[in-house]
């Protein structure tokens, strides 16, 4: 195991600046999710850490070396891609074995090691398969089998889920934190996903146009954004972001320029802010009531009662002043309120 550190990382490709400036440290042990949009600069950040991209400028630190211009061998992490990468001639013992031939491991040792991690992914019947042989679900077993045996300092992971269906991608992201529990290696996941960044992550890495808008703990960074991008980017649905004016607050803090307020915090009352019901999304253990404010904004509304209103039906809008989330102009988490 050991801690993960980035000084002023930066990278350009050509003119193009893809990562801005990067100071992020984790720990040792710690299971850290990279998160943003497509082109934030999630992978690129893993790669610049893998050694599979130079930096620009800055310094990557894996425990106490300087591994900035070491190559990616010599790092001691392993990676598991979007795609399987397995050799199609070889069976799945061999898939596995693979690295730890080539760096002439002892016949014994390898086996031992092979078995160990086939039995801990639930792969062991499947040894003298060949890769043609397996569903997508177990292919990336495989691959992650592959990354485990090495024992590596540091396991990186881009996005290793994201060509599985929703079944698989629950059951194998439930392995993902089991595995962890139990080697407590030093993780570092690539994501778009929500559901897998939130459940996942010791520490949530929130990554914007190439620079990190915000790092910490899940329910930290869901409950007291830093910023509005990262307020309207976790959550699903997103967090409503509204003028003031729209909800007739008092008590802001000054410079507020726009509140948010998560749907899960909205209900349905008597009175309050005037809205017309748009759209129902009926989800099965919730519903989201989709509305229209007076001055045209829209907001969503996680409703939980058996019965929703139906679409053109008025209604009013209800929540806590202290849920509401303060942000001025140039999107920065303002103060508490007072009452908070």
């Amino acid at each position: 195991m050991a801690r993960v550190q980035l000084e002023g990382v930066r990278k350009s490709f050509g003119r193009v600046e893809a990562i801005r400036g990067v100071d992020l440290a984790i720990g040792d042990g710690e299971f850290a999710v990279f998160v943003g949009p497509s082109g934030c600069g999630k992978s690129t950040l893993l790669r610049l850490v893998a050694g599979l991209e130079t930096v620009s400028a800055g310094e990557i630190r894996i425990g106490e070396d300087r591994v900035t211009e070491t190559e990616p061998a010599a790092r001691g992490v392993a990676m598991v891609f979007q795609s399987y990468a397995l050799y199609p001639h070889m069976d799945v013992y061999r898939n596995i074995a693979f690295g730890l031939t080539l760096a002439r491991t002892g016949g014994e040792e390898i086996r031992a090691r092979v078995h160990r991690v086939a039995e801990m992914l639930e792969i062991a019947e499947l040894l003298d398969r060949k890769p043609r042989q397996l569903s997508g679900g177990q292919r990336q077993r495989v691959a992650i089998a592959r990354a485990i045996v090495r024992e590596p300092r540091v396991f990186l992971f881009d996005e290793p889920l994201s060509n599985l269906d929703a079944g698989l991608r629950a059951q194998t992201r439930l392995e993902l934190a089991r595995m962890h529990r139990r080697m407590g290696v030093t993780t570092i996941y690539v994501t778009h996903d929500q559901t897998e960044a939130m459940t996942l992550a010791d520490r949530l890495v929130v990554l914007n146009a190439g620079r990190v808008e915000q790092e910490g703990p899940p329910i930290e960074l869901y409950r007291r954004p830093a910023t509005q991008f990262v307020a309207s980017f976790l959550g699903s649905p997103r967090m409503n972001l509204l003028h003031p004016s729209a909800l007739a607050v008092e008590g802001l803090p000054a410079g507020t320029a726009t509140v948010g307020l998560r749907p899960e915090e909205v209900e349905i009352g008597e009175d309050g802010p005037a809205a017309t019901v748009e759209l129902v999304e009926e989800l099965g253990e919730s519903r989201i009531v989709h509305a229209v404010l007076a001055d045209g904004s829209a907001v969503a509304i996680r409703h939980l009662p058996e019965t929703a209103p139906e679409p053109g039906t008025a209604i009013h809008l209800t929540f806590r002043p202290e849920a509401l989330h303060a942000f001025d102009g140039n999107g920065l988490r303002l103060g508490d309120r007072e009452s908070r």
